[in-house]
């Protein structure tokens, strides 16, 4: 009881009781008490990979949260594959391996979130809106639309994007603010520079760009919506053909994950808060364990803020 902060006891016994603990040097038994108390004191979580910068960022903001706590984190990665992705939620929300979970731009099933409800489980989605979950976004229309106006307004009219496959919430959105902001703009839309690519790797970025360049009427500006890491492969394409950036070509990335202001020259890019991102995730995490049941849901949506460096110039051509 004086562990524990029970007011019924005198401060004459609390202070003995603390003095022979100090003695002892006694220390109580964590798994006791959280089988006693129905928890684990882990919070789990999950995402695809967790080798990407976008991803450590976020859970470093997580983590600089959570070491003011008693929790620990468990990391579950399902490398991208639905099934094993399926496999891994269900088991979490059924066998109660931690007290909450944060997912990472995971496609979650309905069943999936039931099954959290159903077993009392936390839920935090991040990059993904679900009714009735909790849930950490960000405002990816307005982020690409702009970049894209921002390439728009230095005089770019061939504009191509490279975003992540059609269908995924992230990419769809941004793929909205990058039409809204050339048709504003008084340009045309031609689907014909548009890529897609599924691992926002920079291979891709560099295969992408590859494949851009060798259009007859090639893009004097590349918006790289799949990310910093893709941006990177894109300007390496470049200077293998001989092109300068941005003197021939301006690239815009997405993340503003730390390298993007190291490399030369140096990335122009969507800010996305990861850090901030990850710890609001877990205070929204928190905050459902503690009130369970009773817990309202909310949405968290942060602003995308483009940071204007040296990739992305005035067309010249």
């Amino acid at each position: 009881m004086v562990i524990n902060n029970k007011p019924r006891i005198s401060e004459a016994t609390r202070n003995k009781v603390l003095e022979a603990i100090k003695e002892l040097d006694y220390y109580p038994h964590a798994g006791a008490r959280n089988l006693v108390l129905k928890r684990t004191s882990t919070i789990g979580v999950a995402a695809s990979f967790f080798t990407y910068p976008f991803i450590l960022e976020i859970l470093t903001g997580i983590e600089l949260e959570l070491r003011q706590t008693e929790y620990n984190m468990v990391l579950f990665g399902t490398r991208g594959l639905a099934k094993t992705e399926d496999s891994v939620i269900h088991s979490i929300a059924r066998e109660r391996k931690v007290d909450g979970l944060i997912t990472i731009t995971l496609d979650l099933k309905d069943s999936q979130v039931e099954d959290f409800r159903k077993n009392n489980l936390s839920l935090v989605a991040l990059e993904r809106d679900y009714k009735g979950v909790d849930c950490v976004v960000v405002n990816n229309e307005k982020g690409a639309f702009d970049a894209t106006r921002h390439l728009a307004q230095l005089g770019h009219k061939r504009i191509s994007l490279v975003n992540g496959l059609v269908g995924h919430p992230g990419s769809d959105e941004r793929q909205r603010g990058y039409e809204r902001a050339i048709l504003e703009s008084g340009l045309s839309l031609d689907k014909a520079y548009w890529r897609h690519i599924d691992n926002f790797s920079r291979k891709e970025g560099f295969e992408a760009a590859q494949d851009l360049m060798s259009m007859s009427q090639a893009p004097t500006a590349i918006f790289v919506a799949a990310g910093d890491q893709a941006a990177l492969g894109v300007i390496q394409a470049l200077g293998r053909m001989g092109k300068r950036v941005p003197e021939d070509v301006s690239v815009v990335g997405y993340d503003d994950i730390p390298l993007s202001e190291m490399i030369e020259p140096s990335l122009t890019t969507v800010r996305q808060p990861m850090q901030q991102i990850g710890a609001q995730a877990f205070k929204q995490l928190l905050s459902s364990i503690k009130d369970g049941s009773s817990h309202q849901p909310f949405k968290m949506v942060y602003d995308a803020e483009l940071i204007v460096r040296q990739s992305s110039g005035p067309c010249t051509h």
